[in-house]
C-alpha cells in the first residue's frame, strides 16, 4: 500500500461521475455501499453514509477521499483508510482477509471472529494482557506457505470502548480517538513490541456466538462446511458480486476451513468470566498442540492463488 497515492478532496475539485456508476452492493446496515463505473476497469466508489465518499482507482493506484464536511477530522480519514479501504484493496488483489482479531499462542496464533458487538476486540485485548501477544484486532490476511496457513495483521492495532479499557488495564494506556463518530479509542502499542510480531502460523479459529442463556462457557468444534461459510461471512471484499473473485475466495476459504480447526464459543459478556474463558481456550489449544496440531483432516488441494 505504500505506493498508493491518497488525496483528501475537501473542495469537490474532482467531480465524481455518479450518473455513470452502477451500484454493486450495500451492507446490511446500509452504512457502506459500493458502486463501479462499467466503462472503466477496477474503478470503485465507496460511500460511507453521512461520512465520506472514497474513489479507488486500481490502474493509477489512487485513493481520493471526499468528506461530507470540510473540517473532517484527520483521525477519521485514517480510520476509514486503514480499517475499511486497505483491507478491501488487499482482498481485491486476491488475498483472503478476515475481519478478525488474532493473538499468539506459543509458536502459533489463533483468530477470533464474530459479528460487531460480540466482544471480539475485548477478548483479544484480554488475551494480550495475559501473555498472548497481539497480532491485530480487526483485519488479518490469511495465506498458505507449503501446507501451513499463516495470519498477518494489516496493522498491529487495538480499539476498545472505555469500559473495556478500564476493566482490562490496571494502568491506563495511551489512548487516542479512532474516529469522530465512535466512542471507541485506539490503544497505543509499544513500538519495540511491534517488530516482527505481525505474522504467525495459525493453530485454530474461534467464532464468537451469541451470549448463552445459561451463563456458562461452551465450546463446540465446527464442521469444515460451517467454518467455510463463517470465513466467507467474516471476510473483507470490495466486489463480492464478481464471479471469478467469489469463486477464488470460496476455494481459499474451503481449503483453509478443511485444514485449520474452528470452534464456536459462547460465554457470558462479563469481564469476570474472561479468565475462565482463557483457560478453556488454552486447554483446547494444548490438546491440539499435543496432537501435533493435527486433527487428522485430509488436506485438500490448495488453490494456486493462495500460494506464496
Amino acid at each position: 500500500m505504500a505506493s498508493w497515492h491518497l488525496d483528501l478532496d475537501i473542495s469537490d475539485k474532482f467531480p465524481f461521475a455518479h450518473a455513470n456508476l452502477t451500484k454493486l452492493w450495500t451492507d446490511r446496515s446500509g452504512w457502506i455501499s459500493v458502486s463501479i463505473d462499467p466503462a472503466k476497469q477496477n474503478v470503485f466508489l465507496l460511500h460511507f453514509r453521512e461520512l465520506a465518499s472514497v474513489w479507488v482507482e486500481f490502474a493509477n493506484r489512487y485513493i481520493r477521499v471526499r468528506p461530507v464536511v470540510s473540517d473532517f477530522p484527520s483521525e477519521t480519514v485514517q480510520h476509514l483508510i486503514a480499517d475499511q479501504i486497505v483491507p478491501r484493496i488487499i482482498a481485491h488483489h486476491g488475498q483472503l482477509v478476515l475481519h478478525a482479531g488474532a493473538v499468539r499462542f506459543d509458536e502459533r496464533a489463533i483468530t477470533i471472529l464474530g459479528e460487531s458487538g460480540r466482544g471480539k476486540s475485548t477478548l483479544v485485548a484480554s488475551l494480550d494482557a495475559n501473555d498472548w501477544p497481539l497480532l491485530g484486532d480487526d483485519a488479518i490476511i490469511v495465506a498458505v506457505k507449503g501446507n501451513i496457513w499463516t495470519g498477518t495483521a494489516v496493522y498491529r492495532g487495538l480499539r476498545l470502548f472505555s469500559d473495556s479499557v478500564n476493566s482490562l488495564f490496571p494502568v491506563s494506556p495511551g489512548l487516542s480517538a479512532v474516529a469522530h463518530y465512535t466512542e471507541k479509542q485506539r490503544v497505543s502499542i509499544p513500538l519495540e513490541a511491534d517488530h516482527g510480531n505481525r505474522s504467525a502460523s495459525l493453530a485454530a479459529m474461534f467464532f464468537l456466538s451469541p451470549e448463552p442463556s445459561d451463563n456458562r462457557i461452551s465450546l463446540r468444534q465446527m464442521t469444515p462446511a460451517e467454518t467455510c461459510m463463517g470465513v466467507i461471512a467474516n471476510s473483507f471484499s470490495l466486489d463480492p458480486t464478481g464471479r471469478d473473485r467469489a469463486g477464488q475466495k470460496l476455494a481459499a476459504a474451503s481449503a483453509f476451513a478443511a485444514t485449520v480447526p474452528a470452534f464456536e464459543v459462547a460465554y457470558p459478556r462479563d469481564y469476570s468470566i474472561l479468565p475462565d474463558l482463557h483457560v478453556v481456550l488454552r486447554d483446547q489449544l494444548t490438546k491440539l498442540r499435543n496432537s501435533g496440531w493435527d486433527l487428522a483432516r485430509k488436506d485438500p488441494p490448495l488453490p494456486p492463488s493462495q500460494r506464496l
